[in-house]
């Protein structure tokens, strides 16, 4: 071959490559040098997620239950 270089498909071109790839978190902007450790990485943001879902909301969400020994109870009077 001329020109003496490596060829384009060759293990030194791949590791180059994978050397500077970078992976980027979408919600925290945290670096990774492969895609799997970010995929890792998402599950604790996913776990994050569900648990901020199941939880009520911090300001009272606006509408209070109502119920027995509540400072409001039923009238269940029948005023016939």
């Amino acid at each position: 071959m001329e020109g003496g270089g490596s060829k384009v498909g060759s293990p030194e071109d791949a590791a180059a490559r994978r050397a500077r790839e970078y992976h980027e978190c979408s919600f925290c902007n945290r670096g990774f040098t492969n895609a799997q450790a970010l995929g890792g990485h998402m599950n604790v943001h996913r776990d994050e997620r569900r648990r901020q879902a199941a939880a009520p909301p911090a300001d009272g969400g606006g509408a209070q239950k109502k119920g027995p020994g509540s400072s409001e109870e039923l009238d269940l009077e029948l005023r016939l």
